[in-house]
Formats: C-alpha cells, structure tokens, sequence
C-alpha cells in the first residue's frame, strides 16, 4: 500500500483527535448496546473488572480501533483462489509438509473457515489495557504496546498459518497475504521468525529473510527509482488503515 506523506499525517491527526473524544453523556441508546456488545466479544487479558472498566470509558471510536485491531486477525471465510511461488516447492521444508499444504490450500480454496490454522493467541489476548500504558521501564515499552497486536500482520500485512489445526501446531508456517479473492502464498518460515536476535544486527535469519521477502514485494512492479511504504502504522502499533476506519 502507498500513502502519501500528507495521508499519513491525516491518519495521526484522526488517531489522536479519536483519542482524545470524550464520551457523550447522552449516547443514543442503540450506539449504547453496541458498546456493550463490543466489550462482550473482545477478549481481554488480564480478564477482569479493571480491564472492562478500561473499556466503558473509552469513546466509542477508541472502542472500534481495538475492536478492529483484534477482529481484523481472523481471516473472513470465503472462496479464494490460492497462488505461490514456484521456487518454494524447491524448499525441504514445503517438501516435508507437502501433504498438510495440499490439504491447507483445499480449504482455502473452498472457503473454509481458517481460524484454526491461524495464531490461537487472538482467542485470549484481544485488548490489554497494558498496551496503551506508558507507565512500564524504556526496555520494555515496545513489548507492552505490541501485548495486543499481531505486528506481522500490521507491518507487512501478512497472516501465518498452522499447517496442523488447533490445538495441534506445526513446526513450520506459511505466511499469506488474503483479499477478497485471493490468497497469496509468500513464504514458509519456522517459528524463530518472531524472534529477536541478540547479536548486533538484530534479526534471526528466518526474521531477515521475511524482512527481505516484504521489500520484494511491495517494490514488485514499481521503478528503479521509486520510494515505496508498504504499510502504515500509528505509534500505537495500529494500522492506521483501522484507525481511520473506526474514525469515521
């Protein structure tokens, strides 16, 4: 995705006036049960009175942004073509799991619902008040803000998959890239993906590899001299996208 710069500040500008609304005292009562609906649903951790209490008090746009932000880890169910590149068939690790792929693709292909093949901590860690929190040391500020989001996903807007449906898990994942009609095959990884690297560089090599692999792609089909922004994020780890979304 391309944003121009004066976009981007448009995004900012809506996630901190979205922010900072209060809550109307007179709320209708139908925007009323939606936000009590929207509480029910989202899972929060830790799950108790002060985590839901966090939630009552945000406005109603602040409510959606992490409504969506959990809500968008889930794949629609939905008919899909599904494409990959040829060269990961040449990969030992596509090869060993070359059955439960096949299997996988089917699904897609027939609109299954996929949610069992997806990371399972979304079914648990939907909102934590600890992520919008400023309160924790400068070393683990980052790891709080992103307790609740899938940074993959809002990055680079990759989904990894299981090739074992839950409970089971899988040591290698597939990473995808969905629409409406399409599911894009783009790499097969193992789980140190995720992983920081305590060497200067910072990266594992799975980790580089799938850094590498979303440089290639959003530069696919662009000029030599042009800039690309694959995605945009707030500074609170949110898709701007969703933020702007929930804004309105």
């Amino acid at each position: 995705m391309r944003h121009t710069l004066s976009t981007l500040i448009r995004f900012t500008f809506m996630l901190g006036k979205t922010m900072t609304d209060p809550m109307k005292v007179n709320e209708p009562s139908r925007i009323s049960d939606l936000r009590k609906r929207i509480i029910k649903k989202l899972p929060r951790f830790p799950n108790n009175l002060e985590s839901k209490q966090v939630l009552e008090t945000k406005s109603l746009g602040c409510l959606l942004i992490d409504y969506t932000n959990w809500a968008v880890r889930y794949v629609v169910p939905r008919i899909r073509s599904v494409s990959a590149d040829v060269t990961l068939e040449s990969d030992p690790r596509w090869q060993r799991n070359e059955a439960a792929i096949t299997e996988l693709f089917k699904r897609i292909e027939q609109g299954a619902d996929l949610t069992e093949y997806l990371s399972a901590k979304p079914r648990t860690k939907g909102f934590t008040p600890a992520a919008s929190k400023n309160l924790c040391p400068p070393d683990k500020k980052n790891a709080q803000k992103w307790a609740d989001k899938d940074l993959v996903l809002n990055v680079m807007g990759f989904y990894h998959l299981h090739l074992a449906a839950y409970p089971a898990r899988s040591g290698e994942i597939l990473f995808a890239k969905f629409d409406r009609a399409t599911c894009k095959i783009v790499g097969i990884f193992d789980h140190s993906v995720f992983c920081l690297s305590t060497s200067k560089a910072g990266f594992t090599a799975e980790r580089e590899r799938l850094f590498k692999l979303f440089n290639a792609h959003i530069a696919d089909g662009g000029s030599e001299n042009s800039m690309f922004i694959g995605a945009s994020i707030a500074t609170s780890g949110h898709s701007t996208a969703l933020v702007a979304m929930s804004a309105n």
